[in-house]
Order: C-alpha cells, then sequence, then structure tokens
C-alpha cells in the first residue's frame, strides 16, 4: 500500500502545477467500498439518455456558489451535498458553508483530499454559512478560525458516514450516484 500511497502523492505533486483544489486521496484499508456494501442490490434508475440531476429533483432554485479565486472545491461540494441531504432528510432548505469543512483540512492554495472533507462532516458537521462565512480569499478562508463556539449548530449537520466508490464501470457508479444522491 505504501507504494501505491508514493504513487498517489506523485501524481498529486503532478497535478497541482496544471490545476490546484481536490488533491487524490491516499489510499486508507478503512475506507468503506460502496460497491461491496451494494453488492446484489437491483437498482432502477434513470437511464443515461433520460438523464438525472438531484438538485433539479429535491431543491431545484438551490443557490449555486463560486469559490473564485479559492481552492476550496473540497469544501464546496461537500457543503453542496450536505445541504441536497438535508433537504431530503428534514424538508430544510439551508445553505452550509464551505469554510467549516475546508479550513482545518486545506492545504492553503493546493486544495484538499476528498476523503478529508467527508471525514469531516462526520466527526464535526457542517456550519451554516450565516454562521460561518466561505467568502473572501484563499488566505481568508483558510486563516486560524476558532470552530468551538460553533460546534453545537455544526453537530446538527453531521453525516453518519461516508464511503469511497473506487469503480471504473460507468454503470455502478451511476448507480452509486443515484442511490445516494
Amino acid at each position: 500500500m505504501n507504494k501505491m500511497n508514493d504513487i498517489i502523492k506523485k501524481q498529486a505533486e503532478d497535478m497541482f502545477l496544471r490545476n490546484p483544489g481536490c488533491i487524490p486521496d491516499v489510499l486508507d484499508h478503512r475506507d468503506y467500498k460502496a460497491e461491496e456494501i451494494l453488492a446484489g442490490v437491483e437498482i432502477k434508475r434513470p437511464s443515461f439518455q433520460e438523464g438525472y440531476s438531484v438538485i433539479k429533483k429535491v431543491w431545484p432554485n438551490m443557490p449555486r456558489t463560486n469559490q473564485f479565486g479559492q481552492t476550496s472545491c473540497v469544501g464546496r461540494s461537500w457543503s453542496l451535498y450536505k445541504q441536497i441531504l438535508q433537504k431530503i432528510d428534514t424538508g430544510e432548505e439551508t445553505i452550509l458553508s464551505a469554510k467549516s469543512i475546508y479550513n482545518p483540512i486545506a492545504i492553503p492554495g493546493v486544495g484538499a483530499e476528498i476523503r478529508k472533507g467527508g471525514m469531516r462532516t462526520v466527526s464535526y458537521g457542517v456550519n451554516k454559512e450565516s454562521s460561518v462565512l466561505s467568502g473572501g480569499t484563499e488566505a481568508e478562508i483558510t486563516a486560524p478560525f476558532n470552530f468551538e463556539p460553533f460546534a453545537a449548530e455544526a453537530a446538527f449537520y453531521k453525516n453518519r458516514s461516508v464511503a469511497n466508490i473506487s469503480t471504473q464501470n460507468i454503470e455502478k457508479l451511476a448507480d452509486m450516484i443515484f442511490l445516494n444522491y
């Protein structure tokens, strides 16, 4: 596994030179394998021709965000995903903070690992955007920040678990995306 992680780290270094933001995850034997968890489950999803948009189905007017010059795409993706899950679970339309995910896991000016963003939603949760603002420069969003006063709010928006999808089978990948919104 160490040799594979070295390869992943080298690929990540090469990628940063071209496009900073999302850092490839290193392998971790503790990762749940979504394909194994759902093995044998028959999934009825729309065809590729029909298309599917969870945003159009769940929250069509969900506000879009723009990271401008930040490399906060991991935090933004997880906060938007959690907004969809919250809408499905409770009907609540709450704008959630990318900073509350990205800030503690960021490599400033470089980005963050997807897994670490997901694990942040499990260990800490996600704050409301109105409490922890995500705007500003890369330096502002990654500056040291005390999340302790906002921990109770974030706990309300915790995820229970995250799972890794490593398949190269586009049909299985589509199934996972559809099942997990």
